[in-house]
């Protein structure tokens, strides 16, 4: 049985040698398992992606876009409904890594010229990252309801909170309405307006 398995291993290292061209792999291939060299971890799961000075000055952008969000609610006094998004808001869009949110401000400052790099469109790349994450955030909620989840970033899913239970797919699909709110607000004028609408309807 031990040589079986060992000529299993063994067939199996060779056939990813003859499958790749790469020469880290190769050299891995052929070394003692006790000293093969795990492959690098991408930064976004290590959290080095981005400095913490980004992560911070993405995450001070937050409460504005609350207020963006909730200030029609209050232009039509329901202070009730405003409120409640408020709250939907805060416990489920910020706790996470943000991964997303932050590699979509990453992608513009890298993929942009300096010239267009400037105050104003980097605040506008902090949007449209909290619309990814808002995004996300929905999905989360209608997600964690069809698993009868019980955690979600180490507190009670929406849908456990306070015994809100099915009506947190209302609140999941709220979140999901204040991304055109947002995209409206920020790129209406913008002639690529269309296309990030067209972005988000596609996921």
């Amino acid at each position: 049985m031990n040589k079986m398995l060992t000529f299993t291993r063994s067939l199996g290292r060779r056939s990813a040698y003859l499958l790749s061209d790469a020469p880290a792999v190769r050299e891995n291939l052929f070394r003692p398992m006790s000293i093969v060299r795990a492959p690098p971890v991408p930064p976004a799961i290590t959290g080095t992606a981005v400095s913490k000075d980004e992560t911070r000055d993405f995450m001070a952008v937050f409460p504005d876009v609350v207020r963006d969000l909730t200030d029609t609610g209050r232009n039509l006094d329901i202070p009730d409904v405003t409120k409640w998004l408020s709250k939907v808001l805060q416990y489920n869009v910020p706790g996470g890594k943000k991964n997303r949110g932050l590699a979509l401000v990453l992608s513009f400052k890298m993929l942009s010229s300096p010239s267009d790099q400037t105050d104003e469109n980097l605040r506008l790349s902090y949007i449209l990252g909290w619309c990814v994450e808002i995004l996300q955030a929905y999905q989360l909620v209608l997600d964690d309801i069809m698993d009868n989840a019980i955690t979600r970033r180490g507190r009670p899913c929406w849908y456990r909170h306070n015994d809100i239970g099915l009506m947190a797919v209302n609140d999941g699909i709220l979140l999901e309405q204040t991304i055109y709110q947002l995209i409206k607000k920020y790129f209406k004028d913008k002639p690529y307006y269309i296309h990030i609408l067209e972005l988000f309807y596609d996921v």
